[in-house]
């Protein structure tokens, strides 16, 4: 398993996406019940009539969620930045090895990495989300398309570095939920029988006369695992999962570098940790991770 703490704060250099989605909030303007306003990257509504006060203090105001510029950098995965056709995207960032594109919808997926200090270009990736199963002609012309929703890419070295990312989907709506960077760990060799939960967080209703409504929520994974580790370095790993607790997390349980089980990449935090230290060699340790909705 290998994961990546991720780096706190992400500025946003520039976006084909505008943050014009409500008006944004003014100290001396009065604003009226379930109107909105943008506030801090955030959209806000008010609660009352002849609100005069400012989100943020927060008590006459409603969060609702972070603006569709900023979406992709907030704390959850389903709030998607969106836009017709793509989606241009630069970030300044420092101290970072890894990046992640989580919960895409698109067709085509171009990113590129440079090193501010050496001037040069760390990665360049252009290609298609398709993915292609297919083992014959009939396969390939008629089976359903599959399409790659996360994308993590690691580097040799830590770099200071501008990230340009462009998500295309030609005549339809680019959405992206999840954008982060920061530093790839290896956390041990994950064995078989990974065990993949999903948690529906939708309401089912019945009413006294027994009518039957499906309220839909979003859902979750929760990912079991079991690793092995060198005892030798049983106390670096206890520090580095320690450090990120209640933390979220790019979690990859699929070792393999390109990634092949897509429900075992989640955006998430770690739990219920238990170590066995066995012998001098190898030792061995359980771990949860739940994604964020």
């Amino acid at each position: 398993m290998r994961f990546i703490e991720l780096n706190k704060g992400i500025d946003i250099i520039s976006s084909s996406i505008q943050e014009d989605e409500y008006p944004i909030y003014e100290e001396d303007t009065t604003y009226n019940e379930a109107q909105r306003v943008i506030f801090d990257h955030l959209i806000w509504e008010s609660r009352i009539n002849e609100n005069d006060t400012s989100p943020a203090i927060g008590v006459n105001w409603k969060k609702i969620q972070s603006t569709n510029k900023y979406s992709l950098i907030d704390f959850y995965m389903n709030t998607q930045s969106q836009a017709p056709d793509s989606i241009i995207y630069e970030f300044e960032l420092d101290n970072f090895d890894a990046i992640g594109l989580m919960n895409i919808e698109a067709s085509e997926v171009y990113i590129k990495v440079e090193d501010l200090n050496a001037n040069t270009i760390v990665k360049e990736l252009s290609t298609t989300t398709i993915k292609d199963y297919s083992s014959n002609w009939y396969e390939y012309f008629y089976n359903e398309s599959e399409f790659q929703e996360n994308f993590i890419i690691r580097f040799a070295y830590i770099v200071k570095g501008k990230v340009t990312i462009e998500i295309k989907s030609p005549d339809s709506i680019s959405k992206i939920g999840y954008f982060g960077a920061g530093k790839y760990r290896d956390m041990g060799i994950t064995l078989d029988d990974v065990t993949v939960e999903l948690i529906d967080y939708s309401e089912i209703i019945v009413s006294d006369e027994g009518f039957t409504t499906f309220k839909e929520g979003p859902s979750a994974k929760l990912l079991s695992l079991d690793l092995v580790i060198p005892t030798k370095v049983v106390d670096k790993t206890i520090k580095y999962l320690e450090k990120i607790k209640a933390k979220p997390s790019i979690f990859l349980g699929d070792d393999k570098d390109n990634n092949n089980i897509e429900s075992l990449c989640l955006y998430g935090y770690s739990q219920n940790i238990t170590m066995i230290v066995k012998g001098d060699e190898y030792s061995n340790y359980s771990m949860e991770v739940l994604s964020l909705t």
